[in-house]
């Protein structure tokens, strides 16, 4: 039996089996996830390092606005010449550095507070830009699934037994009305059964209720019975007789 190495339980074949493809992929295959983890790891601490550079670009640049601007209000501050002009240079800068400003007086995010996962349970922290867009493509994946979903009915539930194209043009196919095929039954009495049979006709029990035709032999035109071992030429010529051809 294989052995399995301390970690990541990769399959250690013995010295006496033979080589094993699928062991082999097996391997690979785990050996290529840690691999890709690891890429993901140093993809995000990339991108967390970019921001915090970033970030320290930004606020040495609102330092540096910070320390003029007080350079500049220190300065009008210890002079004797407090003109209107000058106020009013003050409240222009002011006014042409608004979303600056605005920003200096915000809380400052710091890079390490910056969550680069979803599974963090601490609130109020911001969420990286990759970790955003990953909630975003969620959402567009999640909205066209609704989106396509078919709404339970009361008292119906879906099924493998699929209506086909074939199906519903055979049904199409049927005339209105159409019944199944019902056996006959001449015995049926029921008149609401589909067996029974309309219009029956009255079919004689006994030769008494049979009637002759015009022309037919009866008892009464025969007048005399002669067995005979050929019929006779002229026994057409004998009307009254019955000849039994033996």
């Amino acid at each position: 039996m294989a052995n399995f190495s301390t970690y990541k339980k990769l399959e250690l074949p013995l010295s006496t089996e033979k080589y094993n493809v699928q062991v082999f992929n097996k391997n690979n295959q785990a050996i290529d996830s840690e691999l890709h983890k690891l890429d993901l790891k140093n993809q995000s601490q990339d991108e967390l390092l970019a921001t915090r550079e970033a970030l320290s670009a930004e606020s040495a640049r609102i330092d540096t606005l910070i320390a003029g601007l007080t350079t500049r209000l220190n300065t009008l501050a210890d002079s004797d010449d407090t003109t209107l002009d000058q106020l009013s240079e003050i409240v222009a800068y002011i006014k042409n550095n608004k979303s600056l400003i605005d920003g200096i007086t915000t809380s400052k995010v710091n890079v390490y507070d910056i969550i680069d996962n979803l599974t963090t349970a601490s609130a109020g922290k911001p969420l990286s830009a990759r970790q955003g867009n990953l909630l975003k493509n969620m959402l567009t994946d999640l909205t066209a699934i609704v989106g396509d979903k078919v709404d339970k009915i009361s008292g119906k539930g879906l099924s493998a037994n699929d209506y086909t194209d074939a199906e519903k043009n055979k049904l199409a196919g049927i005339a209105g009305g159409a019944e199944v095929n019902v056996q006959a039954d001449w015995s049926a009495t029921d008149t609401a059964s589909d067996a029974f049979i309309k219009n029956k006709p009255a079919i004689p029990t006994r030769v008494s209720q049979l009637a002759n035709d015009s022309g037919n032999i009866t008892s009464d035109s025969i007048k005399k019975i002669v067995t005979v071992s050929a019929l006779p030429a002229d026994a057409a010529s004998h009307p009254d007789t019955l000849y039994i051809v033996l």
